[in-house]
């Protein structure tokens, strides 16, 4: 190590686009040879997070601590066309091609992400097993604009299939009660069921196991859960840092 640099060496031959030009003489690694190289290091869950963080539309700002928007640095589909190309014997591309099954495009927010891997995660990673949502879809009123008061309203996590989704309701973000009563009662009376997760729904396991059977009702989904799966569901809440 000199001057903070630590040099490692890698004996795998990586894929073009491996690397990105930074400045003239200087390029960092790509988003998705990030992806491969955290697999090491990284929980499986932790790396299923880093993937949706890389596919979100967001960053958090290191001078304010802030999220911000931003376009995605890389997609569900550019990480799987790489690890594709990546040789099998490479540490840590049989875990990244794990995690891959579990990250999804377009989240607008870390706290989105982690709901959405509550929810979505299988049973055996500590999750409610709903599988992956689609995240931020939009939902339009087409024919029934008499029941909406604007041209269409995003779902931040939706499982289409079931008519389901779940909204995180961050406290800067949502300040507005009135408005967001009016798009919710907007958004049901298009025939979608959601339930609301706010951070203090979100860091609590109890009150996280409520909205999870609301929204198993709503999709006719049965949680079937072994004993073994609260502490799955304390651990991947660890991982995630959402331990009160």
């Amino acid at each position: 190590m000199k001057n903070g640099i630590v040099c490692h060496s890698c004996t795998s031959e990586l894929p073009a686009g491996s690397f990105r030009k930074f400045h003239d003489g200087l390029y960092i690694v790509s988003p998705e040879l990030c992806f491969l190289q955290m697999a090491r290091s990284l929980t499986l869950s932790q790396l299923v997070e880093l993937g949706i963080n890389l596919c979100g539309k967001y960053y958090i700002d290191p001078a304010t601590n802030k999220v911000e928007p931003r376009a995605p640095v890389a997609t569900a589909a550019t990480l799987k066309r790489y690890l594709e190309r990546v040789d099998s014997r490479t540490g840590g591309v049989a875990k990244a091609k794990r995690a891959l099954q579990w990250v999804v495009d377009d989240s607008a927010s870390p706290k989105e992400t982690q709901m959405e891997m509550l929810f979505g995660l299988p049973l055996r990673y500590g999750g409610y097993g709903f599988g992956n949502a689609v995240m931020n879809y939009d939902v339009f009123p087409r024919s029934r604009k008499r029941l909406a008061e604007q041209g269409y309203y995003s779902i931040d996590a939706c499982w289409i299939n079931k008519g389901s989704g779940a909204e995180y309701y961050g406290e800067e973000e949502h300040q507005d009660h009135v408005h967001d009563r009016r798009r919710l009662d907007a958004i049901k009376a298009l025939g979608w069921n959601v339930v609301v997760v706010d951070k203090q729904r979100l860091y609590s396991p109890a009150a996280f196991e409520t909205a999870a059977q609301q929204l198993a009702e709503f999709m006719k989904h049965r949680i079937r859960r072994s004993d073994s799966w609260r502490g799955r569901m304390l651990a991947l809440r660890r991982d995630l840092g959402l331990i009160d």
